[in-house]
């Protein structure tokens, strides 16, 4: 069994400048026992930790790079919520850029069932992702997070491009790319359809003038689907 686009309930985005923290939020009300997967970029520090404990039942992070980038999960998801206020441990102002994705048919055991992650420093034309080895038939994700300034100019690589099945689904940015608080938040998924190695590639396209991004942080998850309900056939955990 391997899931596809049609068990994401719904998503959105955003990107908010200048505050300790942002809201997170979803345009329906969430179904019963669904699974929400947030990304979320920054351009603060270290510090920037955001606070967990106060969401019963929990937000898990799956990824994490020196607070300016996280990758959370919420299993068990109750019934109509519309939005999460995600607040830092610290009170420092930054800029964020997030995206929410409420998915219908995830297994509660095991999540992420594989993820690798990658930090790079350098100024590379693309970046490729770790190798993940997934055991069962999974979704997987991609998020390419803090593409940070460029070395020339002021302005990001006109476009993407990406390895065979991999299909994005968010672009957002927060500046122009000249600046050391500008970033991007990227994320891509794709359906394997079978067990084995999972990875990407994403390779900048800068023909239009624009600059290759310096600093990434790229990491992908595969994540296990859940076990059909006998009386019902939803995909349960």
């Amino acid at each position: 069994m391997t899931l596809d686009p049609t068990y994401r309930i719904q998503s959105d985005t955003g990107t908010v400048t200048g505050t300790t923290g942002f809201t997170a939020s979803l345009p329906n009300p969430t179904a019963d026992s669904s699974t929400l997967l947030l990304f979320v970029a920054c351009s603060g520090g270290g510090s920037l930790v955001p606070q967990q404990q106060s969401f019963d039942p929990p937000f898990f992070q799956d990824e994490g790079h020196g607070g300016l980038d996280f990758a959370w999960r919420r299993d068990a998801q109750p019934a109509g919520e519309t939005s999460w206020a995600i607040t830092p441990t610290s009170g420092i102002s930054t800029n964020w850029a997030w995206r929410v994705e409420e998915w219908g048919g995830l297994s509660l055991i095991g999540q992420p069932d594989a993820n690798t992650a990658l930090v790079i420093v350098a100024n590379p034309p693309s970046v490729s992702t770790g190798t993940a080895t997934a055991d069962v038939s999974d979704f997987a994700a991609l998020a390419m997070f803090r593409s940070s300034w460029s070395n020339t100019g002021n302005a990001w690589p006109s476009g993407r491009a990406y390895s065979s099945g991999w299909s994005e689904v968010a672009y957002l940015t927060n500046g122009t790319g000249g600046s050391a608080t500008d970033f991007q938040l990227i994320v891509a998924e794709a359906y394997p359809g079978a067990s084995g190695s999972v990875q990407c590639t994403l390779t900048w396209d800068t023909s239009g003038g624009g600059t290759i991004p310096v600093g990434t942080d790229a990491w992908v998850a595969c994540y296990q689907p859940g076990v059909p309900d006998p009386s019902t056939g939803v995909l349960t955990s």
